[in-house]
């Protein structure tokens, strides 16, 4: 009886078996990790996030820039034009560069990129020492594509608003 069951043991399977069920499902697995690596690889290839970058740094910086306000208890104004965008701090006799390097550099805006006030105003955003301010809307657009920034003189968010397909 030994015998039969070792000689059946070391038989093995047939070269015309095929797969096991264990072996199509470990194949299975390998496709679909590769697939779905080769899908977000792609679409991240062709998507282009200039705008969101530059609405999260801008979110970022207001930030910066409120907390500057707050600590050295001297205000500070957002100004913008088409070539960039950069804070300034009030000296009291007149206003001048910031205090933090990070937002004393004027921020080149990348090409085909607006920024201006959500209400259409052409006002400077002002952001006070008390961090009392009047909230206010920052808009980045380029492309069909709309990004808000909403600031309340403390914290700012960054909010993708319209996409085209």
């Amino acid at each position: 009886m030994s015998a039969v069951s070792l000689s059946v043991a070391s038989a093995g399977r047939s070269r015309d078996a095929g797969l096991t069920l264990f072996e199509m499902l470990i194949v299975l697995a390998i496709i679909g990790v590769t697939t779905s690596a080769a899908v977000l690889g792609t679409s991240a290839l062709n998507r282009d996030t200039r705008l969101e970058d530059e609405a999260s740094r801008l979110a970022v910086l207001l930030q910066v820039a409120a907390d500057e306000a707050l600590v050295n208890g001297q205000p500070l104004v957002l100004e913008w034009s088409e070539k960039g965008y950069g804070f300034r701090r009030w000296l009291g006799a007149g206003w001048g560069a910031a205090a933090d390097g990070r937002l004393a550099t004027l921020r080149p805006m990348p090409a085909g990129v607006m920024l201006q006030r959500a209400d259409g105003t052409p006002d400077p955003v002002t952001i006070g020492t008390d961090g009392l301010g009047a909230a206010v809307t920052l808009r980045l657009a380029a492309a069909g594509v709309v990004w808000d920034v909403a600031f309340d003189g403390v914290k700012a968010n960054a909010a993708l608003v319209q996409a085209l397909p």
